[in-house]
């Protein structure tokens, strides 16, 4: 039996995001209207203000543009677009560096006239990006390549710095985009994402997204694909880059978008929606014990519609809760409830996914690198005692309802965040080499060059979509 973390009837997810960059208020309102028609929701980058400095520090000779949350036309259109389901999130304050009292204003706005939004995407070189350049990655001996790629500096986590804004972030921010991949399924490439890195504690979460050529990635092979390794796909654009001269979308971009609404297998939300299920998906352990399994749900929040996959052998399903219910090969349970357990009829056999198992009587222990979860797997009050190692963290918690579940953690950001399972350095390595082997394609194939502020004087080639 797999548990596969979207929602039913779904098998796969795709959030695309997209940047402004040098982009047109009617470019970006033909590529949306389709989007809408499709009813493809979509998480747009935005600023909100005209840029009060350049970009990047030192500065970068490029003046960037585009449609501003501030011009009527524009908010009125994507307040038609956000009660359709598209996210609209910060690109910064505006295109130029912000200081913190620009960024709090625009957040301020954004949530004023639209609605807060859970992601952040970072732009260029500004000033409050925040762990960025060769702050990115928390391993050391990675940082002086990363000095070799950009001689900027970024200051949106020191706290003297008039661009500080970390603080802000921490309290107001759930997703930070950072490093990228060519793979469709975002989430093979950091099957741990979103994921925290307990060094860069001002950021809540990252995540990585898919660059690529826009029709290359939702063709129905990709499609397939996507659907067969119940994947993720979070893709990075801008989606106003493919519109010609004469404000016309390009045909396989607009073949390639009915292909995906069309698919019923994949759900298209926006990135933070996506992201928060592949969050709390996480905190959900099958536990099999005396002819059960359990799905324990450590999060402090409901899962709802989760989604189980079992063998040809239809006698293994039966369950114990009569609102769980099968369709095709799968098993669906339409909650979770929060720090609880569900249960169903299986083999006899004791384990837990991404943890290790012990039984005290009735109660599980599921042990993890940054925390200890207990449950209570009968349907009567268990006693917790001496028996747990960890007793002096019980918090005078001495006993546990049926099928109720409780959660130690072993420090205070972990139990803020809900963290049990860490990104493994070796994870990092592998992201981080994925984001590297993009720059030098670039490089070497696209005639980039090493110091942005020569590449950044021709932005169309250097984002030319078609060679992604």
């Amino acid at each position: 039996m797999k548990m596969i973390w979207p929602p039913a009837p779904y098998s796969a997810g795709i959030a695309i995001t997209d940047d402004p960059d040098n982009g047109t208020f009617a470019n970006f309102k033909t590529i949306y209207d389709l989007l809408s028609d499709l009813k493809l929701p979509t998480t747009r980058a935005m600023w909100i203000y005209d840029a009060m400095e350049p970009t990047g520090t030192p500065s970068l000779p490029i003046k960037f543009f585009s449609s501003l949350l501030t011009e009527k036309r524009c908010l009125d259109y994507c307040k038609k677009l956000h009660s359709e389901g598209f996210e609209f999130c910060l690109h910064g304050a505006s295109s130029g560096n912000n200081k913190r009292e620009y960024t709090i204003a625009a957040l301020d706005y954004l949530e004023r006239e639209i609605g807060a939004s859970e992601t952040f995407i970072c732009h260029s070189k500004n000033a409050e990006n925040i762990y960025w350049e060769d702050k990115c990655i928390p391993l050391s001996i990675l940082k002086p390549l990363v000095r070799m790629y950009s001689k900027n500096s970024c200051y949106g986590e020191i706290e003297h710095s008039p661009y500080f804004w970390g603080d802000v972030c921490r309290n107001r921010i759930e997703y930070i985009r950072l490093f990228r991949t060519r793979m469709v399924n975002t989430l093979a490439f950091n099957p741990n994402m979103p994921y925290h890195i307990f060094e860069m504690p001002y950021v809540n979460f990252w995540f990585s997204a898919t660059k690529g050529y826009l029709p290359n990635l939702i063709n129905p092979e990709q499609l397939d694909a996507l659907c067969l390794s119940n994947g993720a796909g979070i893709f990075y654009q801008y989606l106003h880059k493919y519109i010609d001269d004469k404000g016309t979308i390009k045909p396989d971009v607009i073949q390639g978008l009915k292909c995906l609404s069309s698919d019923k297998r994949i759900m298209v939300r926006s990135a933070s929606e996506i992201l928060n299920r592949l969050k709390q998906f996480k905190l959900l352990f099958p536990v099999r014990y005396n002819d059960t399994t359990f799905i324990i749900n450590a999060s402090r929040k409901a899962i709802h519609s989760v989604q189980l996959t079992y063998g040809h052998d239809k006698n293994d399903m039966p369950c114990k809760n009569n609102d769980v219910f099968s369709t095709g090969s799968r098993i669906v349970i339409p909650s979770v409830e929060a720090l609880s357990a569900c249960r169903m009829n299986q083999s006899k056999v004791y384990r837990a996914d991404s943890g290790t198992i012990r039984m005290h009587g009735k109660v599980a222990e599921l042990k993890f690198p940054l925390g200890t979860v207990l449950c209570n797997l009968s349907d009567s009050t268990a006693d917790i005692d001496s028996r747990y190692t960890f007793r002096s963290r019980l918090h005078g918690v001495k006993k546990l309802d049926p099928f109720k579940a409780q959660v130690f953690y072993s420090n205070t950001d972990a139990e803020r965040l809900e963290i049990l399972n860490p990104i493994s350095k070796n994870e990092l390595y592998r992201i981080f080499t994925g984001q590297t082997l993009i720059l030098l394609r670039e490089h070497l194939f696209l005639g980039r060059k090493l110091k942005a502020a020569k590449y950044l004087k021709e932005p169309g080639k250097v984002e030319d979509q078609s060679n992604w």
